[in-house]
Order: structure tokens, then C-alpha cells, then sequence
């Protein structure tokens, strides 16, 4: 339930808006990469 809302946004704005929404559907900013960018993210991070 609840109320259908829309806002435009642009830049920062925009993309921790989305950040905050792929938290409420459960994504993780790991989810959002491309499968080659994603291995090579995880072997740089936990080197």
C-alpha cells in the first residue's frame, strides 16, 4: 500500500535516493555491477 510518488532528480541527489531504495528491496551496491567489475571490486576490497 501506501501513496504512488514521483521526483526528479539529478547527480548525488539521484543516486542516494536510489541507494536508499535498493536497501528497502534488499540490493547491495555489489548487486548494481557488472559480474567482471563485481570480481575485480571483491579482489581489490579483500585483498
Amino acid at each position: 500500500e501506501g501513496r504512488h510518488r514521483e521526483f526528479d532528480m539529478e547527480g548525488f541527489e539521484a543516486r542516494a535516493v536510489q541507494h536508499e531504495l535498493d536497501h528497502l528491496d534488499g540490493l547491495l551496491f555489489l548487486d548494481r555491477l557488472v559480474s567482471r567489475r563485481r570480481d575485480l571490486f571483491r579482489r581489490k576490497t579483500y585483498k
